[in-house]
């Protein structure tokens, strides 16, 4: 009588045995799905974060350039509102008078125009 219990037991102990490796086997499949797909979501953060570095120098580059720009044009307007300045000075106003009446002369033929053509 002995015997059979013995047997019964080391039988479930295989069962066991046998049904715990199962699940350990389903595990670590499991885990390495899991570990290719969180490879695979690092891979694409990794390149989304170096295009976004690219995105960045490319952009402070043309800032860069484009402050260079503002402070040259900023150069050329102070030089030419000096020279304005100047010979609206020297001229005793005589040339200032001639510009505001071109300036309302092109400005009067451009609203001739566009309600002629409307």
């Amino acid at each position: 009588m002995h015997r059979p219990r013995a047997r019964q037991y080391a039988n479930q102990q295989d069962y066991n045995q046998q049904g715990q490796d199962y699940t350990q086997n389903e595990l670590e499949n499991m885990n390495e799905q899991r570990i290719e797909g969180l490879s695979d979501k690092v891979s694409l953060l990794r390149e989304i974060t170096l295009n976004i570095g690219d995105e960045v120098r490319d952009q402070n580059a043309y800032l860069k350039d484009m402050g260079s720009d503002f402070e040259r044009t900023g150069t050329y307007l102070k030089g030419t509102m000096r020279r304005f300045y100047a010979m609206a000075q020297t001229q005793s106003g005589r040339y200032m008078i001639y510009l505001i009446l071109f300036a309302l002369l092109v400005f009067t033929f451009m609203l001739l125009y566009v309600r002629w053509r409307n």
